[in-house]
């Protein structure tokens, strides 16, 4: 009797093992990135950047039927590289957590959300997968009012893995950020409004 039991025992064990390796969950997080900006026409304004939990809990998440899955947590990279962004872009920042109010005067509010995160197979086993991040940026003054707001699209595509991908997209999306936000006249109108003897 004790040796069936046994018998039974280690056939059980694969089937175990299998179950247990199905309800495993993998989070993918990404490399770490080296994202260039530009440094030398900083947008004039005083800007509290808002970095609010939705944003650092932002992810992409696919269930298998067996259970477990795939998480790319992306929320904690989008709030740490979030800083150096602002930073880079605009001439004085300082940094707020959920609407709190800046520990000094500021022209503006600036509020980054992941609008979208998605993942596009390649068709082939040989075919580099693509990862799409959409960061939509909202600033606006004081009293809440919106000044400007917008959505800009990051992609990453390599043969390096879903992290590099990640840390692709991440770069694209925050570098095409700055280029906007510079670009926008909209910013431009509220900085010469509130700076008008300053030289653009």
């Amino acid at each position: 009797m004790k040796r069936l039991h046994l018998t039974a025992y280690f056939k059980l064990l694969p089937l175990v093992g299998v179950l247990l390796l199905a309800s495993c969950t993998t989070v993918i997080k990404p490399d770490a990135r080296t994202t260039q900006y530009t440094t030398d026409k900083k947008i004039h304004l005083r800007v509290a950047l808002n970095l609010t939990d939705e944003l650092r809990n932002a992810k992409w998440e696919q269930r298998a039927l067996t259970g477990g899955g795939t998480i790319m947590a992306v929320g904690p990279a989008l709030a740490e590289d979030a800083p150096g962004f602002a930073s880079s872009t605009f001439t004085d920042v300082v940094e707020i957590n959920n609407g709190s109010p800046p520990a000094k005067p500021v022209d503006a509010t600036l509020t980054p959300k992941m609008a979208f995160i998605g993942i596009t197979y390649g068709q082939t086993m040989f075919s580099q997968d693509t990862i799409t991040l959409k960061l939509e940026w909202t600033l606006a003054d004081p009293t809440g009012n919106a000044l400007w707001a917008d959505t800009v699209t990051g992609l990453g595509k390599s043969r390096g893995g879903f992290a590099k991908d990640l840390k692709l997209a991440l770069e694209d999306a925050f570098r095409k950020s700055q280029e906007t936000m510079e670009s926008s006249q909209a910013i431009q109108q509220f900085v010469a409004k509130k700076y008008p003897d300053l030289k653009q």
